[in-house]
C-alpha cells in the first residue's frame, strides 16, 4: 500500500516561514528562493530589507538591515520558464524589419515605444546582445538584455555578478524579468574590464554557476523530492501526511550518509543532475554564453532609463518600503 501511494507521487515546493531573531512573524516564502541565499545575503520582504542569518526548524531567521540593496522573493507563479523558441522569436519581432510588416496593428501601440528605445539606446537586432550603463540618483545600473526568460535570467545574473565580484570587491543588487537583468551597486560596476577579462566565458562555467548558485545546497533540497518519490521515505497516508521539517530532516541524514558513504550512489547523482538541469538550466545557460560569444556586444551609456530597463527598475521597488502609491513613485521614475 505504501508502495503504491507513492507511485505518480507530485511533489510540492516548502513554505518557510521568515521570522526576526526575537521571534516575530513576517510571512512565508518558498523553499526554492530561500535555498540561493548564503549567510548574509539581503532580500526584500515584509516592506523591508532583512539579513539572512540561518534556517532553523523550517523558519527562515533574519534581522533587519540599512542595505539598500537586495533581491526579491520569487514564486512559482512568477518563475514560469520561455522556451528557447519563444526566445528566438521574441528577438526576431524586435527587428527593426518587421516594423512596417503584416504585424502593423500589433505594433501600433508599440511603435512610440520602440523609437524610443533606439532614440535613448539601441533596438538590439536577433545576432546583437545590448548591455545598457547608467548612472541614477547616485546609483550605478546595469542592465543586460539576453531575452532568454526571467528563469534562465535568475540564475544567469548571479553567475555574471560572481564573476564581476572577482575583479573588484563590490556588493550588488539583483533583478530581473522576461528581457534581462538589473545589477544596482552604489559603487562603479567595472563592467568593460570584465568583458575583457571574459564575463561570458564558456571556461569553468559549470564550476562557476555551482559555487555561485550553491549548488550543494539546492541538491539537498532536491534530495527530499527523490528520497519521497524513489520510497527512501514515506510522506504519510491521505489525511495523515507527515511534516515537512520530519520529511527534510530524515532526507538531510540521508543525504549526508550518501555523500560520505556512497557517493556515487545513483538517487545522490540525480539529485546533483536536476540541479544542474532544472534549477540551473545549465544546457540553455551555456547555449546563451556560446550564442553570445558568436554575436556582437553592444554597450550603451544612457542617460535617462530607456523602455528595455524601465520595467525592471519598477520591479525592483515594488517590495520596498513607502507610504506612496506604486503609480506616484512610478511617475517620479520617469522624470529621472
Amino acid at each position: 500500500m505504501r508502495h503504491r501511494l507513492g507511485i505518480g507521487a507530485i511533489v510540492s515546493d516548502a513554505m518557510l516561514q521568515v521570522k526576526l531573531i526575537n521571534g516575530k512573524m513576517l510571512g512565508m516564502v518558498e523553499d526554492y528562493f530561500v535555498s540561493n541565499l548564503k549567510r548574509g545575503d539581503h532580500f526584500w520582504f515584509s516592506g523591508r530589507c532583512l539579513e539572512f542569518v540561518q534556517i532553523k526548524d523550517l523558519s527562515v531567521q533574519v534581522k533587519p538591515s540599512k542595505n539598500k540593496g537586495g533581491n526579491v522573493p520569487s514564486y512559482m507563479g512568477g518563475r514560469m520558464a520561455w522556451s528557447s523558441q519563444l526566445s528566438e522569436q521574441i528577438k526576431l519581432l524586435l527587428a527593426p524589419n518587421l516594423i512596417k510588416s503584416k504585424l502593423d496593428i500589433e505594433y501600433e501601440v508599440l511603435l512610440p515605444l520602440i523609437e524610443l528605445q533606439q532614440e535613448r539606446s539601441v533596438l538590439p537586432k536577433s545576432n546583437q546582445l545590448l548591455i545598457e550603463q547608467m548612472e541614477l540618483k547616485g546609483m550605478h545600473h546595469v542592465f543586460i538584455y539576453p531575452f532568454e526568460g526571467r528563469s534562465a535570467h535568475e540564475g544567469m545574473s548571479a553567475l555574471i555578478a560572481a564573476r564581476i565580484g572577482r575583479i573588484k570587491k563590490i556588493s550588488m543588487s539583483i533583478a530581473m524579468n522576461d528581457f534581462g537583468f538589473h545589477l544596482q551597486s552604489e559603487d562603479p560596476i567595472p563592467l568593460q574590464e570584465a568583458l575583457e577579462d571574459g564575463l561570458f566565458s564558456l571556461e569553468n562555467l559549470q564550476a562557476d554557476a555551482i559555487n555561485t548558485l550553491n549548488a550543494v545546497e539546492l541538491s539537498k533540497r532536491r534530495f527530499r523530492d527523490i528520497a519521497v518519490i524513489g520510497g527512501l521515505m514515506f510522506g504519510g497516508f491521505p489525511g495523515a501526511q507527515q511534516k515537512t521539517r520530519h520529511l527534510q530532516a530524515n532526507a538531510q541524514l540521508f543525504w549526508e550518509i550518501f555523500n560520505q558513504y556512497e557517493p556515487d550512489n545513483l538517487l545522490l547523482q540525480q539529485a546533483y543532475d536536476e540541479v544542474l538541469t532544472y534549477q540551473l538550466e545549465f544546457d540553455r545557460l551555456r547555449k546563451t554564453f556560446k550564442s553570445i560569444l558568436e554575436n556582437e556586444i553592444i554597450v550603451t551609456h544612457p542617460t535617462s532609463p530607456t523602455p528595455f530597463c524601465f520595467p525592471i527598475l519598477v520591479d525592483g521597488i515594488r517590495e520596498k518600503f513607502t507610504n506612496e502609491d506604486l503609480a506616484t513613485r512610478i511617475q517620479k521614475m520617469i522624470t529621472w
